[in-house]
């Protein structure tokens, strides 16, 4: 018998019907699995694709960030970036990018009114909003403008990039740079000393020839020695320019070396044009400007201020001869200190003190740095120099104040007579007794009216009534002046004030003592009667009254200086005065807590190492010559300084006179010179002054400097040449 029945044919067929439905069921799971493998498929295209426009959005908004850095950058480099060019990134449209754009959302700039006359602007405050398909993205950055002032390195050839916008513009650069290094500086140790191979410049030429009469180039040879080399350039027209400058050495071949160029342009007066008067930079003899121990020096007696004798102020030469004619000296200064703290602080030419326009250090490792210093007089000379006569501030003249006399007095009524020579009478005078004895005539008598004179008899009533019935001798004291002659030369005239006690006249000195001419009284100048403030006088039979004051009478001149020129005698008797002071300025006020030396006075120019050009005081404040406050012009900030003022014109009084802000503290004679311009600045309180003194300078630091002189300049558009750049410092993306 088997052991196993046999299987129901049922039971078969129930097996192949599962095998179905398990079969059925993979399938199913298959088709989810690639279903769902598929939904995961479409959702990450979807995600790369917007991902994609989201990158894409943010790089636009970089773009539009670059394009208002570049903005900003070529603005403030062209000198003309105000709170208009970031303000202005808002009225730029749509700017389109392949298949998006950006746009600006808001531009704010710090501060929000700057450039131009109003502060620098130092900020600006960029949101832009990059667009691609329905996906935005926004940058907010903040772009703050750094500039360099200069280029400096190791290297054989240098750059400097100007961006002039007004045509005839100058530029002037200074070059500090190594002759020979030590071995382990830039160029090493062996080699022949380097020097300036070329200087070219796109814009027009350098004007640099080997007769240093365009510039200077001052090579000090040998290891550790600095050397320095000052270009004038000249730019006709507007537009990107460079001056390049090449080191080679004795062979004409490059050589490398540590260098440090700065440079400054020197924009013109409207309408006008910048030119070159002359250069004084050597280093043989007594006149070098190169030393290891001197911090001062003397220019060549060319230099003297002469008017130049072609009319036009151009001499072709570097002498200053031609310097009344120049309205702008420029200083170029390079050094290697043994510490950078010994930097050059302060650069004095005579009693002029130099304002500082830049300073850039060298980051070689040797403390190798390049300054410009620059000063600002309008310039001034006779363009009749052939027939200049001369200058004068008052006059030699013959006269007389009050009286010598005999009279009699009934009931108040005096009968005078017998007069000295060239003496008058006049309401005021006080009548004396002259003879030795008892007097009859009552003290404080004065002339309360007079008759006369006739056959030279005066009748006048007096301020008391007494009687004296003879002839005795009697004085009048006067605050009447009585000129009856004027001396050589035509031109020389008393100088009168309309408002007593405005210190605009004349004073005069009559045995010792000053009288000041303060109302006319007869004619205007020359002979005639005056009335003086002061005590009253008698001065009689006496040709040697002299006057000086603060009007100044040219004779043979065409041209006379403009208001606000500082000026001083080069030539011919007679200086002019000076302040040194200590102050500050805060917008129009001056604030001065020391004084050195003499008085302030209103018309005065004010120079120092912190103060713009043509600053002058215009009216008195707390202060009426001492420590106290003054209102200045132009508005500006300067810290705590020492400030020199200088004797300036403050108005212009017809064609051959004007009037300047303080006497001359001696007399001009008949054949005095003046000048302005950078003339001025070689000339001290004692006469001609031509040394030069460098401040902070230590015995042993090499140095090279050059002067320059340029004529046309506008003092308030003065652009540095160095490397302004906006550069972003914050950068942040808004929440949506």
């Amino acid at each position: 018998m088997n052991a196993f029945a046999a299987t129901p044919a049922s039971l078969r067929h129930q097996c192949g019907a599962a095998s179905v439905v398990i079969a059925m069921l993979l399938m199913f799971i298959l088709v989810a699995a690639v279903a769902t493998v598929m939904n995961i498929s479409g959702s990450s295209v979807i995600d790369a694709a917007k991902n994609e426009e989201q990158v894409s959005a943010l790089f636009l908004a970089e773009g539009g960030v670059e394009r208002a850095q570049a903005t900003i950058s070529a603005a403030a480099q062209g000198g003309v970036y105000t709170d208009a060019t970031c303000t202005g990134l808002q009225a730029v449209t749509q700017y389109s990018l392949d298949r998006g754009y950006f746009q600006y959302t808001a531009a704010v700039s710090t501060p929000s009114s700057c450039g131009g006359d109003n502060p620098a602007c130092t900020g600006c405050a960029v949101t832009v909003k990059g667009t691609i398909c329905a996906t935005s993205r926004n940058i907010r950055t903040v772009l703050s403008t750094t500039t360099t002032d200069g280029v400096e390195g190791c290297g054989n050839q240098f750059t400097l990039t100007m961006t002039p916008t007004v045509a005839n513009t100058a530029a002037f650069t200074n070059l500090a740079y190594r002759s020979k290094g030590a071995s382990s500086m830039c160029g090493g140790g062996a080699g022949s000393n380097a020097q300036v191979g070329t200087c070219t410049n796109t814009g027009g030429s350098c004007l640099l020839t080997a007769s240093n009469v365009d510039g200077w180039n001052l090579q000090n040879p040998g290891t550790n020695n600095v050397s320095g080399m000052g270009v004038y350039a000249n730019v006709p027209i507007p537009g990107t320019y460079s001056i390049t400058d090449t080191l080679v050495d004795n062979s004409n071949n490059s050589v490398s070396r540590n260098y440090v160029q700065t440079g400054a342009l020197f924009y013109p007066l409207s309408g006008g044009s910048v030119s070159f008067i002359g250069s004084y930079g050597k280093k043989t003899g007594s006149d070098k400007t190169v030393g290891t121990s001197s911090t001062s020096s003397t220019f060549p007696s060319n230099w003297n201020c002469a008017p130049p004798t072609n009319g036009t102020g151009d001499g072709g030469t570097g002498g200053a001869s031609v310097a009344a004619g120049a309205d702008t000296l420029v200083y170029g200064f390079s050094s290697w200190p043994t510490v950078e703290a010994n930097q050059l602080n302060g650069v004095t030419l005579g009693i002029q003190p130099l304002r500082r326009i830049l300073n850039m250090t060298g980051t070689q490792g040797d403390n190798l740095y390049s300054q410009i210093w620059y000063s600002y007089n309008p310039a001034y000379f006779s363009t009749g120099a052939a027939g200049f006569a001369g200058a004068t501030n008052g006059a030699n003249f013959t006269g007389s104040i009050g009286a010598t006399f005999t009279g009699a007095v009934a009931a108040g009524i005096l009968i005078a007579s017998s007069l000295s020579a060239n003496a008058i009478l006049s309401v005021g005078d006080t009548i004396s007794c002259s003879s030795v004895g008892i007097c009859a005539i009552p003290a404080n008598t004065t002339i309360v009216s007079i008759t006369g004179p006739v056959s030279g008899t005066y009748i006048a009533t007096l301020s008391n009534s007494f009687n004296i019935g003879v002839n005795i001798g009697m004085t009048a004291k006067s605050n009447v002046l009585n000129v009856t002659a004027i001396g050589a030369p035509v031109y020389a005239v008393i100088t009168t004030d309309s408002v007593a006690g405005s210190g605009n006249g004349d004073t005069i000195n009559v045995s010792g003592t000053p009288a000041v001419l303060s109302q006319i009284f007869g004619t205007t100048g020359g002979v005639g009667r005056y009335t003086l403030s002061g005590p009253q006088l008698t001065v009689t039979s006496t040709n040697t009254l002299q006057s000086s004051g603060k009007t100044i009478t040219l004779s043979g001149a065409t041209s006379i200086p403009a208001a606000g020129t500082a000026i001083a005698v080069s030539s011919g008797n007679g200086q002019f005065g000076s302040s040194n002071a200590t102050g500050s300025i805060s917008g129009t006020t001056l604030t001065v807590t020391a004084i050195g030396s003499g008085t302030l006075n209103v018309g005065d120019a004010l120079f120092g190492v912190n103060i713009k050009a043509n600053t002058r005081i215009t009216a008195l404040g707390t202060g009426t010559g001492s420590t106290g406050t003054y209102t200045i012009t132009p508005s500006q900030t300067a810290v705590s300084a020492a400030i020199i003022a200088r004797t300036a014109v403050v108005s212009v009084a017809s064609a051959n006179s004007y009037t300047v802000s303080r006497q001359p503290t001696t007399r001009l004679s008949n054949n005095a010179q003046i000048c302005g311009g950078v003339c001025t600045f070689l000339f001290g309180n004692t006469g001609s002054n031509t040394t030069f003194n460098l401040s902070n300078i230590t015995a042993g630091d090499d140095w090279a400097s050059g002067f320059a002189c340029m004529r046309g300049v506008d003092p308030e558009q003065i652009k540095v040449l160095g490397t302004i750049v906006a550069k972003r410092s914050s950068w942040s993306e808004p929440v949506q």
